[in-house]
């Protein structure tokens, strides 16, 4: 695989300014109210940084927590709404060992052992998965030509479609996005990417909704599905709230880079959506990835695979070969068996430990989800229909 120089998020500071909202009265605002219905509690006005893009954080940590009482304190919720309110929730130890992250200690579990929620195609749009190792061409215009059928894509020849690549730009532009599951794969508006996972969410990178470096909340966040150059098939939707836990916005942990945007729209009902999930017998998986990147043309799609990607889910990263390179951060990583599974295991987040990689030995890096992402996100859905 080329060795493709990868950073948290879009490239390039602006200056910077902070605003937040002028009245401190949640109950005013329905999205807040909302929020605290479900038991948050209002926090503080928000403190938003008003820069376009984002830059590599300076100051990420992979924290552990040293027992379960600092555990817990990492795991508290907390919400921002667009409108300017930041709200946190409180989750104890008995709840975080009910969902099965704790069950091993203050740190992982193993139980339950398989957790998956499954995706949805929308109507009447053809389905156009296909990581292929050499590419097809295709017609301007036209949808991308479906792939030779398989039994199962992820046992492709591994050290074949290694090689096949090595030392060359492994990434293949999607021309159609429109088709599934590149409709469900959009451009966050500073420069990351997300992948709806329900009717208004969408699931992305921690470092994408907030900033570690001036610990403020990024405001910048509408989303694109299927964005394609200038074209925006479905239009930009704007968001509603970014959630994420303490464990990114107080102690700055990289365990912690996942977050959810909730849309103002259900766009979703319209482009469909991806499932997630995972399993623990899965120690070694072939995946895709796919978003928007920064050192190609504005606003198009590039999507990559990488074989043999292995999962220990005593740790919360894993470290894959696909290649990257700032605005690719917030992508989903997906395993796909033929002719219709598909499941997003992990969300890419940054490079190597020095923020890039030079050698095919080193590699990017992305949090997989377990339990406890695994409920944190369906409960996430729940409260936010």
């Amino acid at each position: 695989m080329r060795a493709l120089r990868t950073v948290l998020g879009f490239s390039g500071l602006i200056a910077l300014s902070l605003s937040a909202v002028t009245t401190a009265n949640p109950n005013e605002d329905k999205i807040a109210r909302q929020l605290i219905k479900q038991g948050y509690v209002f926090k503080q006005p928000a403190k938003f940084s008003q820069r376009d893009s984002i830059g590599e954080p300076t100051r990420l940590n992979p924290v552990k927590p040293r027992d379960e009482k600092e555990f817990v304190e990492m795991n508290q919720l907390v919400a921002v709404t667009a409108s300017g309110y930041e709200l946190s929730k409180v989750i104890s130890a008995e709840e975080l060992r009910v969902i099965g992250k704790i069950a091993l200690g203050f740190e992982d579990a193993l139980d339950p052992k398989v957790g998956r929620i499954p995706g949805k195609e929308p109507a009447g749009t053809p389905s156009q998965d296909g990581i292929r190792i050499n590419p097809i061409p295709v017609p301007p215009g036209g949808r991308i030509p479906s792939p030779a059928p398989v039994p199962n894509f992820d046992e492709t020849d591994a050290e074949s479609a290694q090689e096949s690549v090595l030392g060359a730009d492994g990434r293949i532009q999607v021309t159609a996005t429109t088709g599934y599951p590149y409709s469900t794969i959009g451009r966050i508006e500073l420069g990351c990417s997300g992948t709806l996972i329900g009717p208004r969410h969408v699931l992305t990178a921690a470092h994408c909704i907030y900033d570690t470096d001036t610990d403020s909340w990024m405001s910048n966040l509408d989303f694109s599905p299927a964005q394609n150059g200038s074209t925006r098939p479905f239009g930009r939707i704007p968001w509603a709230i970014a959630l994420t836990k303490t464990g990114w916005t107080t102690f700055h942990s990289t365990d912690y880079d996942w977050a959810m945007i909730i849309l103002a729209e259900p766009v979703g009902n319209t482009t469909g959506w991806m499932g997630y999930g995972y399993n623990y017998a899965d120690t070694s998986m072939n995946l895709n990835l796919s978003g928007y990147p920064a050192d190609k043309s504005y606003g198009t799609e590039w999507r990559s695979y990488c074989t043999g990607v292995p999962f220990n889910y005593l740790f919360d990263k894993i470290n894959h070969t696909c290649d990257t390179y700032p605005g690719h951060s917030g992508s989903m990583m997906w395993k796909f068996i033929a002719p219709s599974y598909r499941s997003i295991r992990a969300v890419h987040t940054n490079g190597s430990p020095a923020g890039y990689y030079t050698t095919d030995s080193e590699r990017n890096r992305a949090t997989l989800i377990d339990s406890y992402v695994f409920n944190t996100l369906k409960r996430w859905k729940t409260e936010n229909p």
